[in-house]
């Protein structure tokens, strides 16, 4: 653990070897709290708020993404001349955000709440308690947290911006750690619809925390400073860059609602919950993934705006070292843990729910091993590159999960997400290499 971390320091920096260590033990009470509530819960329930879930963050997906659009115009307007353009792109990203949240709140409580429900009736039969009203409340409940939560995409990109890497590790420490809410909803007897507030309380808490931490960081960096407004030119080349961005994260976005989405078509509630709950193990894998990107970006963004193509192919291949050798001991370390986690603290039969498990895993592993491919694509400012590739992963995996999930259900769906993982890693890497050479 300790090379580990020395290395993690020398690549990252320290304050991020030291968050990557300390976010391993809210990593694994999130674990251990899926496992107990999917225990308490039983699989029914589990699939029936992976589908709620998956209905709002739908419609939230099309949100416009200004995260990396406003983190390079901070970096690039950090110049005391040029504070002022800085603060007026801030203050403009947060307004957009805003205005997207109350829009996608009110889609979701007027026409996707009902509609789902009618979209599902099939899977609601199989859900006993949980009738089209039911689920119709519960997507609204969940709606609330789109008020806020389009919001932090800026909070982001202004805690990128200035490098407050040490903040970013600790939101996502807070974020798996306020996974316990649903569980301690569901074991005071609140029932299904607690969970469902426990999920919005959680949500809340971390956007919240998010924005807090932005608007502190904003009053430090810009105390006396006025707005000014962008001229035509740089306004259009900042929202087109932004533009881009949404195009390219939609399909990627779309892509982490649709499989549990096509599966509950074909499949019971307590089949969609066995493949969530796998689906949620498997995915503890690339926990410091997100962080990693977080702290690449601007790194890379920098070595690409020096022309530094050295230090830019240093910089990922080490990572792609260091990420091989934390990921695949603890992806080992995760299959062997599984069995004995299925039988004595979920009380599931652990053998059907395995061979989707090891796919959607393999998945993780590549996601690691690549977690540099699109910090890389936006920082030669290319995000065309993730728009293609994205919408290929996309089409691969609704005319797969389609076609396997009517024969196969939970496996057939975790094996049309491995194939689209693979299809949108190879063709990433292809044209971020084509995309370099070009650019120097």
């Amino acid at each position: 653990m300790k090379f580990l971390r020395d290395k993690a320091a020398e690549l990252l920096g320290s304050r991020f070897a030291k968050n990557s260590v300390w976010m391993i033990v809210p990593t694994l009470a999130s674990m251990v709290s899926d496992f107990l509530f999917w225990r308490l819960a039983g699989s029914e329930i589990l699939g029936v708020v992976s589908l709620v879930k998956r209905a709002v963050e739908f419609v939230g997906s099309f949100d416009l993404m200004l995260d990396e659009a406003l983190t390079r115009a901070l970096i690039q307007y950090r110049a005391p001349a040029d504070r002022g353009k800085g603060l007026w792109v801030i203050r403009t990203c947060y307004g957009i955000d805003a205005a997207i949240g109350g829009v996608v709140f009110l889609v979701v409580w007027c026409w996707v709440a009902p509609g789902a429900a009618l979209l599902y009736r099939d899977f609601l039969g199989s859900a006993h308690g949980v009738d089209a009203a039911e689920f119709t409340l519960l997507i609204r409940i969940y709606a609330v947290s789109m008020l806020t939560g389009t919001v932090s995409s800026s909070s982001m990109g202004v805690l990128q911006a200035f490098e407050r890497f040490q903040r970013i590790g600790s939101l996502y420490a807070l974020e798996t750690a306020a996974t316990l809410f649903p569980l301690l909803a569901w074991v005071a007897g609140w029932g299904i619809r607690g969970v469902m507030v426990g999920l919005l309380a959680q949500a809340l808490l971390m956007h919240g925390s998010m924005l807090v931490m932005a608007w502190r960081l904003i009053r430090e960096e810009y105390r006396g400073v006025r707005p000014e407004p962008l001229a035509g030119e740089e306004r259009r080349r900042l929202f087109r860059f932004s533009f881009t961005v949404t195009a390219s994260t939609l399909p990627k976005a779309m892509l982490r609602t649709l499989d549990v989405a096509i599966l509950g078509k074909y499949a019971t509630a307590a089949q969609v919950g066995c493949y969530q709950g796998a689906k949620g193990y498997a995915s503890k894998l690339g926990f410091f993934a997100g962080p990693i990107g977080s702290v690449l970006f601007p790194r890379l963004t920098k070595h690409a705006a020096e022309g530094d193509w050295k230090r830019f192919r240093s910089d990922v291949w080490r990572l792609t070292g260091w990420m091989a050798a934390v990921s695949l001991p603890l992806m080992g370390l995760m299959v062997l843990v599984f069995p004995p986690l299925m039988t004595y603290v979920v009380h599931v039969d652990w053998r059907p729910v395995l061979p989707a498990m090891l796919w959607i895993l393999g998945a993780s592993l590549l996601t690691n091993l690549t977690c540099f491919l699109r910090p890389a694509i936006l920082a030669i400012g290319r995000p065309g590159i993730s728009v293609w590739t994205n919408c290929v992963m996309l089409a691969v995996l609704f005319v797969s999960a389609t076609l396997l999930a009517e024969r196969s259900q939970d496996l057939g769906v975790a094996q049309a997400w491995f194939l689209s993982n693979v299809v949108v890693v190879g063709m990433g890497l292809g044209l971020l290499a084509r995309a370099a050479r070009e650019s120097r």
